[in-house]
């Protein structure tokens, strides 16, 4: 594969490792029963110590919603400004999963939501901006995509279908049913965007 080529597209990592916080207090806090360290970003709760069987340390997805809050309430000014939007929309629009891509020689984030109803796509100008593609209607929300050129859309959101396609896991019907939406969509090759 030419790493040249502006058209391409290349999987950089397959999920976010949050930064390390150093302006953030190493003391435990309390939230409701649990004891949550937001520098180390663990918390005693039972989902956070399921999460850690499955995630390793720093991982967006091993984040629970004590160290959630924590962070938002008390320390919104000392995370970065991906990282608080990649944390409000995990908790808010159930982000599960957000990968990095090298997309036509620009780093760009993409989050996928559980249900696979979207993809968010995160591009920075001289802030970072959201752009969402819904997969049913195959439309992106309030007809904005994220580039000007409807072709680089059509393959990123080829792209994404078929890494959602080959990655997520059947667990659940509704994203069996997702899934198989999806799936229909890559094969049919159909305009997106």
């Amino acid at each position: 594969m030419n790493t040249d080529n502006e058209n391409e597209i290349i999987l950089l990592k397959s999920n976010y490792l949050i930064p390390i916080l150093n302006n953030i207090t190493k003391r435990n806090s309390s939230y409701s029963r649990y004891k949550v360290n937001a520098h180390y970003l663990n918390c005693s709760c039972k989902e956070y110590r399921l999460n850690t069987k499955y995630y390793e340390l720093r991982d967006l997805r091993r984040i629970c919603k004590h160290i959630f809050f924590i962070i938002t309430r008390d320390y919104r000014n000392s995370v970065d400004e991906l990282t608080s939007l990649l944390l409000e929309h995990r908790f808010w629009d159930k982000i599960e999963n957000v990968i990095e891509l090298k997309v036509f020689k620009e780093n760009i984030f993409v989050g996928f939501e559980k249900d696979l109803k979207f993809v968010r796509i995160y591009r920075k100008y001289i802030n970072w901006k959201y752009y969402s593609y819904l997969i049913e209607s195959k439309s992106w929300e309030h007809n904005l995509p994220p580039f000007k050129s409807s072709n680089k859309n059509e393959k990123l959101i080829s792209f994404l279908l078929a890494e959602a396609k080959n990655n997520f896991n059947l667990t659940k019907s509704s994203r069996k049913n997702r899934l198989e939406m999806v799936s229909q969509a890559v094969v049919e090759g159909e305009r997106v965007g």
